[in-house]
């Protein structure tokens, strides 16, 4: 199982928001949240369907996240490093929805209409920065034909 994605991190203030964000938004289930060994800090894990996970971890003394633009395919802004965390979902538009309602509007979607060509399939996405600015890509594959 060499090469097997086990797990992205995030490193996070408010645990709950994001751990509300992922469940509620995504459809990720709570696996565990435990507190660290020395009391500094707390780990959750939360497991989307097919065994993606993630780590959500905050500590007592952290430094903030520097200003980036959302990512958007390359250009003028364009950082380096991870700019963002795609998940696949059932339906961009419930995402959306229940993403708005939490407070986080989604900042780009493609196609306007219907679904893109990807390397993957067929694709519609939307961009939403989640709590504390990280941010998330969903995918919505076309049904089958």
């Amino acid at each position: 199982m060499n090469g097997a994605l086990h797990h992205v991190g995030i490193w996070s203030r408010d645990l709950d928001a994001h751990v509300r964000f992922l469940t509620e938004v995504a459809g990720a289930r709570l696996v565990s949240r435990v507190p660290f060994s020395d009391g500094s800090g707390e780990r959750a894990f939360v497991e989307m369907a097919g065994a993606v996970r993630i780590e959500l971890l905050r500590q007592d003394t952290m430094t903030d996240r520097p200003a980036v633009p959302a990512h958007m395919a390359g250009g003028e802004g364009a950082v380096v490093g991870v700019p963002h965390l795609c998940l696949a979902v059932e339906s961009v538009e419930r995402v959306e929805k229940t993403a708005a309602a939490l407070g986080y509007p989604c900042h780009h979607r493609f196609p306007a209409h219907g679904y893109r060509a990807f390397e993957f399939g067929h694709v519609k996405a939307i961009f939403v920065a989640g709590p504390e600015g990280v941010d998330y890509e969903f995918f919505e594959f076309a049904p089958p034909a």
